[in-house]
């Protein structure tokens, strides 16, 4: 969970920064994500990947702001939907 809290996500949830290993080379290196972590909502940064064997050479175009995930609200938003399809069958 720890190294979730500090992944940072792109509008629609792709990685943007991440300490953990298990994603490293498809995000920026520390010393970008410092350049660009203040950018203003709607400014875009464009990386070409270089440390992943299987996306090298890809250019991905990250869309301020950045987010970090949350899965406890993701899991009581999703529990409150479950729960009233589930109560109030129709």
């Amino acid at each position: 969970m720890k190294k979730e809290y500090e992944t940072l996500h792109k509008t629609n949830r792709n990685i943007v920064f991440t300490c953990s290993k298990v994603h490293t080379g498809v995000d920026v290196d520390l010393p970008v994500w410092n350049t660009i972590k203040d950018l203003k909502t709607r400014d875009t940064y464009e990386h070409t990947i270089t440390k992943s064997e299987l996306y090298q050479g890809k250019k991905v175009v990250y869309l301020a702001p950045f987010d970090k995930c949350d899965r406890v609200e993701d899991y009581k938003v999703a529990w409150a939907w479950f729960e009233k399809i589930l109560t109030n069958p129709e």
